[in-house]
């Protein structure tokens, strides 16, 4: 921090002065000026100002006054930090939104939407949130989960950059379905801010078994909220994709349930499917 003095010894000030700190003899190149009362200061500058009772602390969010020039400092410490922590969280989540609805959209315009113009990302996105409430998760959890889910198939959108490119891989990726979730993970590794929709990406075709894909994770080794996406995703497939492997297409809502709680203990987490089924049945 660099501190000008006007009317103050520093031998005064020393405790308020930590090593790194400087004393500049420009009040233009100040972090902070320190003043005796009578001294008239710009406004715009944070000031110390020392008084009859104490030292007067003076920023554009805080005003204080206290005795003690350590603890001072300490206050003066967490306004500052606290500021620039504000600061950082705010361009933070503008990166989040502005790359996160970009990725949004490319995903919506890569998949089929159906007679309501939801697509399938949307659709279980949606449905998710409301099974989240359903199960009493937090507010803080939902509101992640709208954001997660909607990247949960993100790999896919480089797959379909690598088809357009390369087509030979087409024989490959037609035998290895897992493919979407390891190129999805990876992506939102290499996006800052992003490597925490990496698990629900990556894992949301494991089995409870560990014959998923593709880490083979087993039971209570997938993270949760995967396990949650894991069962909307296998349903909303079911009863919305045509090209699903079931004789004469989709499926109606009570068979999809009844299939899921056939594979409860084997696909799916058995207390998430149980639960599952009965919010679908009361929704």
């Amino acid at each position: 921090m660099k501190i000008y003095l006007r009317g103050i010894k520093q031998e005064d000030f020393k405790p308020f002065i930590f090593d790194s700190d400087e004393f500049v003899s420009s009040l233009k190149k100040a972090d902070i000026v320190v003043s005796a009362a009578d001294e008239m200061i710009p406004s715009e500058k944070h000031t110390i100002v020392k008084t009859e009772g104490g030292w007067l602390l003076n920023t554009p969010t805080l005003q204080i006054k206290v005795k003690d020039l350590g603890l001072l400092r300490a206050i003066y410490e967490v306004s500052v930090m606290e500021k620039r922590f504000r600061e950082t969280f705010i361009h933070v989540e503008r990166f989040k939104k502005l790359v996160g609805n970009l990725l949004k959209s490319l995903i919506v315009m890569m998949e089929v939407e159906d007679e309501n113009g939801l697509s399938h990302s949307q659709r279980v996105t949606d449905l998710t949130a409301e099974f989240a409430g359903f199960l009493g998760l937090s507010s803080e959890i939902i509101e992640f989960l709208k954001d997660a889910v909607m990247l949960h198939d993100v790999g896919r959108v480089g797959l379909e950059q690598l088809l357009l490119y390369t087509p030979t891989r087409l024989r490959v990726l037609e035998s290895k379905e897992s493919d979407h979730t390891v190129v999805g993970s990876l992506l939102l590794a290499t996006l800052e801010y992003f490597d925490e929709y990496i698990p629900i990406a990556r894992s949301h075709h494991e089995r409870w078994d560990g014959r998923g894909y593709p880490d083979g994770l087993k039971g209570e080794r997938i993270p949760f909220l995967a396990r949650i996406v894991a069962i909307v995703d296998w349903y909303d497939w079911a009863v919305n994709t045509v090209s699903s492997e079931f004789e004469g297409g989709p499926l109606d809502t009570e068979t999809a349930l009844k299939k899921i709680d056939s594979m409860a203990g084997r696909n799916f987490d058995p207390e998430l499917a149980k639960a599952f089924i009965k919010f679908m049945k009361q929704r």
